[in-house]
């Protein structure tokens, strides 16, 4: 994996949030502080991360506002009586509270358009214990008082939909010929934890999906527990920018790496097939 060697070139040195600096901030999107909440998922998605498997991790929210203000998250394993629980605690995301919610249908997710979803080439299947009953919830959350700009930025938008991550890509970014800024891989939980591909392997079908898209990420990153990032890279994104290690009070760890496209071979092992697959919901 190469480093760049003149990692944060270009980076505002305006922004005061502690975002990730070695890549650029983006200006918060008009809607926002405007309280313009009729739902638009092409706004949604745009300049957005894009967190398959995310169960109700805050690490992206925490690291890259500022660098993105809308999060995507996406994962089958969590009821929407559990993600309501845990979103309402007070300081689910430390300093902020929610300001406005919505329950979004598939519809407004796909415009009851016919999606093309990549061909299914992972011998498994989800295991339907692990699989909760399908919804999506839009959250805008708010700064609160006694709160700064040295904590993070005023408003942050959070789309959460329980379904499968592979089929949501396709919804969501494929069919609108729009990418998401950051991909984020932490942890997925293929094996013994409910998933049913692995995200990191280039070959199976997540990767797939992506690649059928001709607007890329610009940004991957890759996590696991530990004090180092254990699994695999896409040859792709490669180009290391970023590495850090949360250690959590209870003893855990979480590491995550932040990636680039990579500076050689990037267009050579694109898949353009398109093959019927899954559903949304």
């Amino acid at each position: 994996m190469k480093q760049p060697p003149d990692i944060g070139r270009g980076v505002p040195s305006i922004r005061r949030f502690p975002m990730i600096h070695e890549i650029p901030g983006i200006d918060m999107p008009d809607w926002l502080p405007a309280g313009n909440y009729g739902f638009d998922i092409k706004k949604i998605i745009k300049d957005s991360l894009y967190y398959p498997s995310c169960g109700t991790d805050g690490v992206p929210v925490k690291y890259f506002m500022g660098n993105v203000y809308s999060f995507v998250y996406v994962d089958y394993g969590f009821s929407e009586n559990e993600l309501d629980e845990r979103i309402h605690v007070p300081d689910a995301f430390k300093g902020y509270e929610i300001i406005h919610k919505d329950k979004i249908s598939q519809k407004q997710l796909d415009g009851g358009n016919k999606i093309n979803y990549p061909p299914k080439i992972s011998r498994r299947n989800p295991p339907s214990d692990w699989i909760e009953e399908p919804f999506c919830n839009w959250f805008v959350f708010k700064r609160k008082p006694g709160f700064n700009d040295d904590h993070n930025p005023e408003y942050f938008s959070l789309l959460y939909l329980c379904s499968e991550a592979v089929a949501a890509y396709c919804v969501l970014y494929n069919q609108y010929n729009v990418s998401p800024k950051i991909l984020c891989m932490i942890q997925d939980g293929h094996g013994f934890g409910g998933n049913w591909t692995s995200y990191t392997e280039r070959r199976l079908d997540l990767a797939q999906a992506v690649f059928l898209n001709r607007e890329l990420p610009d940004y991957l990153i890759y996590g696991s527990y530990g004090f180092d990032y254990v699994g695999g890279t896409w040859p792709e994104y490669e180009e290391f920018i970023y590495e850090h290690t949360d250690d959590f009070k209870n003893g855990d760890a979480k590491t995550f790496l932040l990636c680039g496209k990579s500076r050689h071979g990037f267009w050579e092992s694109r898949n353009r097939a398109w093959k019927p697959y899954g559903e949304l919901y």
